[in-house]
């Protein structure tokens, strides 16, 4: 396994700051499911709809994002081309 040539932009890439997203979002609908009934009694039915949907919205667009060359991450003069 080798790793590419600019990981020190990581950070920076959408796929990776989406796919937080979509850990975070998928994370908070789980817990929601899991919550007693009485404790999610005042919380709308449609949170758990709008979490699962955005999480699985932010996972597509991590895959799209993935392909797609960011104009601000530019080669140093030590990355190979």
């Amino acid at each position: 396994m080798n790793l590419v040539p600019d990981i020190h932009n990581f950070w920076k890439w959408w796929s990776v700051q989406l796919g937080l997203i979509s850990f975070v979002l998928t994370g908070l609908a789980a817990t929601y499911s899991n919550l007693p009934v009485d404790w999610t009694a005042g919380i709308p039915a449609w949170v758990k709809t709008a979490l699962a949907a955005a999480a699985m919205l932010s996972s597509a667009s991590a895959l799209v994002m993935r392909g797609i060359q960011q104009p601000k991450l530019t080669a140093t003069p030590d990355d190979p081309q």
